[in-house]
This record gives structure tokens, C-alpha cells and sequence, in this order.
């Protein structure tokens, strides 16, 4: 990886001092709106996705994964079994989010074994909120140039 990064500095500094700025801006805008939609996409496909799931009382648990994992998830009790939330734990305000034993509502599948918290739930209608309005924002500076 870090090899990479250091090939597209160096491709990026030879365009630059090169005078081909204009291949700099077109490879920019192209990553940004395939960024975009890929966010777009991501985002769309969750709400889908914990549209399907049910509603179960649950009790949280714990935060699940090792020092060295890069991500955490919380962890739920639901119908006598643990399981895990889709997305990862949210790392600032763990104490004001997360209390231990505490009863809560979660959107659960059976079949994929996870659970959608209120926090993942949040996350997926800001993030596409955001992503939408990021979306018209580069649509109306691609139509102005």
C-alpha cells in the first residue's frame, strides 16, 4: 500500500511539474464521483438491507473485538443468543451510547446474524442524507464547467 501511495505522489508531482494539470483535475473528479456513487450505493443498499430486518427487545452486552482489531462492534443479547451489530461501535461517547445491561430495541435478521442498532440505523439515514446532497452538489459543478 504504501508503495502505491508513493507511485501516485510521484505520478502526481510529474504531472504537476510537467504543465498536464488538466490530467490531474479529470483523474480528481473522476475518483470523487466514483466515490460517490459507490457511497451512494452503499448507503441505499443498507437502508434496503435493515428494511428487511424485524424488531427484537435485546440487551446490550459489551463492545466485541481484540486491541488490534481495526474495527469493534457492540455486542447484544437477543432471544437468549449473542450477537453483533452490522456496523462498528462509534468511538467517542462510549460511556453516554453504550451502557452495559441496558434493554433496547434492534432490527434483527436470523439468517445473516447480525443486528442494526439505533446508532447503525442513524449512521445509515445521515450517511445517505449527506451522500445525496454531496451527490446533486457534483452533479450541478459537473453541468456548470
Amino acid at each position: 500500500m504504501e508503495k502505491l501511495i508513493a507511485i501516485a505522489i510521484i505520478l502526481i508531482l510529474i504531472l504537476i511539474f510537467t504543465g498536464r494539470t488538466n490530467i490531474l483535475i479529470v483523474a480528481v473528479s473522476i475518483l470523487i464521483g466514483a466515490t460517490a456513487v459507490f457511497m451512494t450505493l452503499f448507503f441505499v443498499v443498507n437502508i434496503f438491507v435493515f428494511i428487511t430486518f424485524r424488531p427484537r427487545d435485546a440487551e446490550y452486552l459489551r463492545i466485541e473485538g481484540r486491541f488490534n482489531d481495526r474495527w469493534h462492534n457492540a455486542c447484544y443479547l437477543v432471544d437468549g443468543e449473542e450477537y453483533l451489530c452490522i456496523f462498528p461501535w462509534e468511538g467517542i461517547f462510549i460511556k453516554q451510547l453504550y451502557k452495559k445491561n441496558k434493554k433496547c430495541k434492534v432490527l434483527f435478521n436470523k439468517k445473516i446474524g447480525r443486528v442494526y442498532d439505533k446508532y447503525a440505523i442513524i449512521t445509515s439515514a445521515l450517511g445517505l442524507v449527506f451522500i445525496i446532497g454531496l451527490d446533486i452538489a457534483l452533479v450541478m459543478i459537473y453541468l456548470s464547467i
